[in-house]
């Protein structure tokens, strides 16, 4: 296999793009492991030059920075380790195909190349799960007792716990829907639990920074998320109520009737925007 499979995009990623209805967001959401088998200095250096030719093409397509981190832990399900995570937005498809097409990618694939070992990127939508739920949670029996220990998000919640006080930080959960029930049972026992745990999260001061349907991994191997969620908590205090709140503890008998697997990803927000994170 090429080694540079995990860091080009696909055809098909293209097609999935010009496929987006008209007037609606597309994000791409990248996980990066930087490379460690360079000369000191190398991929650091590497790593700027490219991030500010990258912001240069991103700003020329309208393109936003939703967030930027620096991963700390991921859970047990997840495929790898990984040293950053970024959240580009562009305002429709005619912006993110003028940024895909963008003739200075060429001229900076090496510094790309010299910089990330792995940068697997999927492109999501905006899944608009609001207004009535179509599923309830007393359909779907009886809760899980510790909403912590759900699809392996253990190891996350203990590294969020040992975080200083008072600390941001974001977590993204990629989610895949259960196989063995009629799609439309699966997706409605989604929305109900993505319907409580939004609006528990906007009482109790969580941010929800994307809540999309995945349509295409755009680079690297396709893992089958259906869904994914990024929350910014602005500290440890707000995670450990909404762990801890009724509604949340109900619904997740809807989360356990819906999904199939899951991984969780807890990051640090980067304090130096812009200069040392780098995306798709």
């Amino acid at each position: 296999m090429d080694r540079y499979f995990n860091l080009e995009p696909t055809p098909s990623a293209y097609r999935a793009a010009r496929d987006v209805p008209d007037g609606v967001p597309i994000r791409f959401v990248s996980l990066i492991r930087l490379r460690r088998d360079q000369p000191d200095g190398t991929t650091d250096r590497a790593m700027r030059q490219w991030d500010e030719a990258l912001a240069r093409i991103r700003e020329d397509a309208s393109g936003t920075v939703l967030t930027e981190t620096r991963v700390l832990a991921s859970s047990s399900a997840s495929p790898g380790t990984w040293d950053r995570l970024i959240i580009t937005e562009f305002p429709d498809r005619k912006a993110a195909l003028r940024f895909l097409g963008d003739e200075r990618w060429l001229d900076h694939v090496a510094l790309r190349r010299d910089a990330i070992e792995q940068s697997p990127t999927i492109m999501t939508v905006p899944t608009p799960f609001d207004g009535h739920s179509p599923a309830s949670a007393d359909d779907y029996g009886p809760p899980v007792k510790d909403v912590s220990e759900v699809a392996h998000m253990g190891p996350v919640v203990a590294a969020a716990r040992c975080l200083p006080r008072g600390t941001p930080f974001i977590w993204l959960s990629g989610l895949r829907l259960r196989q063995d029930r009629s799609p439309w049972l699966a997706r409605a026992a989604y929305a109900g639990w993505c319907m409580m745990f939004n609006a528990v999260a906007a009482e109790q001061g969580g941010e929800i920074i994307l809540n999309d349907s995945i349509a295409c991994t755009f680079i690297g191997t396709d893992q089958r998320w259906d869904f994914i969620n990024v929350v910014r908590y602005r500290s440890l205090d707000i995670l450990e109520r909404m762990l801890a709140d009724p509604r949340i503890i109900a619904a997740s008998a809807m989360r356990m009737a819906a999904i199939e697997d899951s991984v969780a990803i807890l990051a640090s927000e980067s304090t130096t925007a812009n200069k040392d994170l780098l995306s798709v």
